[in-house]
Protein backbone atom coordinates (compact mmCIF):
# COMPACT_ATOMS: atom_id res chain seq x y z
CA UNK A 1 0.00 0.00 0.00
CA UNK A 2 2.86 2.28 0.52
CA UNK A 3 3.62 2.87 -3.64
CA UNK A 4 -0.39 3.60 -4.17
CA UNK A 5 -1.27 7.37 -5.21
CA UNK A 6 -4.39 8.34 -4.24
CA UNK A 7 -6.22 11.00 -6.46
CA UNK A 8 -7.23 13.60 -4.05
CA UNK A 9 -3.63 14.14 -3.43
CA UNK A 10 -2.91 17.34 -5.55
CA UNK A 11 1.08 17.59 -6.62
CA UNK A 12 2.22 20.95 -5.74
CA UNK A 13 6.11 22.28 -6.92
CA UNK A 14 7.57 23.44 -3.95
CA UNK A 15 9.39 26.39 -6.25
CA UNK A 16 5.54 28.22 -6.94
CA UNK A 17 4.84 31.27 -6.06
CA UNK A 18 2.20 32.44 -2.98
CA UNK A 19 0.35 33.90 -5.66
CA UNK A 20 -0.39 31.10 -7.45
CA UNK A 21 -0.38 29.04 -4.79
CA UNK A 22 -3.62 30.83 -3.46
CA UNK A 23 -4.96 31.38 -6.60
CA UNK A 24 -5.09 27.31 -7.30
CA UNK A 25 -6.32 26.72 -3.73
CA UNK A 26 -9.41 28.86 -4.16
CA UNK A 27 -10.09 27.24 -7.57
CA UNK A 28 -9.83 23.89 -6.03
CA UNK A 29 -12.44 24.98 -2.97
CA UNK A 30 -14.50 26.49 -5.57
CA UNK A 31 -15.40 23.24 -6.73
CA UNK A 32 -16.01 22.00 -3.20
CA UNK A 33 -19.61 22.09 -2.18
CA UNK A 34 -19.00 24.44 0.65
CA UNK A 35 -17.18 26.41 -1.91
CA UNK A 36 -19.88 26.76 -4.25
CA UNK A 37 -22.22 27.50 -1.41
CA UNK A 38 -20.25 30.28 -0.61
CA UNK A 39 -19.86 31.43 -4.05
CA UNK A 40 -23.67 31.33 -4.52
CA UNK A 41 -24.04 33.36 -1.05
CA UNK A 42 -22.07 35.99 -2.11
CA UNK A 43 -23.48 36.43 -5.52
CA UNK A 44 -26.99 36.82 -3.97
CA UNK A 45 -25.34 39.24 -1.11
CA UNK A 46 -23.88 41.05 -4.00
CA UNK A 47 -27.22 41.31 -6.02
CA UNK A 48 -29.29 42.52 -3.03
CA UNK A 49 -26.89 45.38 -2.43
CA UNK A 50 -27.23 45.92 -5.75
CA UNK A 51 -31.19 46.02 -6.08
CA UNK A 52 -31.09 47.92 -2.72
CA UNK A 53 -29.31 50.86 -4.36
CA UNK A 54 -30.96 50.62 -7.98
CA UNK A 55 -34.48 50.61 -5.73
CA UNK A 56 -33.11 53.73 -3.72
CA UNK A 57 -32.43 55.46 -7.23
CA UNK A 58 -35.49 55.30 -8.80
CA UNK A 59 -37.44 56.21 -5.91
CA UNK A 60 -35.10 59.33 -5.27
CA UNK A 61 -36.00 60.40 -8.80
CA UNK A 62 -40.20 59.60 -7.69
CA UNK A 63 -40.20 62.01 -4.69
CA UNK A 64 -39.25 64.86 -7.18
CA UNK A 65 -42.23 63.74 -9.09
CA UNK A 66 -44.28 64.04 -6.06
CA UNK A 67 -43.59 67.28 -4.64
CA UNK A 68 -44.06 68.63 -8.30
CA UNK A 69 -47.55 67.40 -7.83
CA UNK A 70 -47.91 68.97 -4.77
CA UNK A 71 -46.70 72.08 -5.11
CA UNK A 72 -47.13 72.96 -8.13
CA UNK A 73 -49.79 70.82 -9.84
CA UNK A 74 -52.06 70.50 -6.92
CA UNK A 75 -53.14 74.56 -7.39
CA UNK A 76 -53.04 74.44 -11.01
CA UNK A 77 -55.92 71.81 -10.61
CA UNK A 78 -58.13 73.50 -7.58
CA UNK A 79 -57.97 76.25 -9.86
CA UNK A 80 -59.11 74.73 -12.94
CA UNK A 81 -61.82 72.81 -10.93
CA UNK A 82 -62.85 76.49 -10.13
CA UNK A 83 -63.44 77.73 -13.24
CA UNK A 84 -65.13 74.36 -14.39
CA UNK A 85 -68.10 75.33 -11.79
CA UNK A 86 -67.69 78.95 -12.66
CA UNK A 87 -68.40 77.88 -16.60
CA UNK A 88 -71.00 75.43 -15.17
CA UNK A 89 -72.67 78.14 -13.38
CA UNK A 90 -72.76 80.53 -16.20
CA UNK A 91 -73.91 77.92 -18.42
CA UNK A 92 -76.98 77.12 -16.54
CA UNK A 93 -78.01 80.43 -16.27
CA UNK A 94 -77.75 81.97 -19.97
CA UNK A 95 -80.01 78.59 -20.44
CA UNK A 96 -82.34 80.09 -18.22
CA UNK A 97 -82.03 83.23 -19.97
CA UNK A 98 -82.62 81.64 -23.38
CA UNK A 99 -85.62 79.34 -22.04
CA UNK A 100 -87.77 82.04 -19.74
CA UNK A 101 -86.80 85.20 -21.80
CA UNK A 102 -86.76 88.31 -19.19
CA UNK A 103 -89.53 86.79 -17.25
CA UNK A 104 -88.30 86.12 -13.77
CA UNK A 105 -91.66 84.29 -12.50
CA UNK A 106 -90.78 81.87 -14.57
CA UNK A 107 -87.27 81.27 -14.13
CA UNK A 108 -86.11 79.13 -11.14
CA UNK A 109 -85.69 80.31 -7.61
CA UNK A 110 -82.60 79.66 -5.36
CA UNK A 111 -82.77 79.80 -1.88
CA UNK A 112 -80.25 82.08 -0.33
CA UNK A 113 -76.81 80.79 0.43
CA UNK A 114 -77.41 77.91 -2.39
CA UNK A 115 -75.99 79.42 -4.76
CA UNK A 116 -71.97 79.21 -5.61
CA UNK A 117 -70.06 82.24 -4.08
Amino acid sequence: MAGFVSDSVVARPSHAKPAERRARLRMAAARTRPGRVRAGVAAVVVLACGLGVLIAVLFGGLNGGFRSIGHRDAPEVDAATGLYFSLNDMDAQVANVLLVGGARSLAARIAPGRGRK
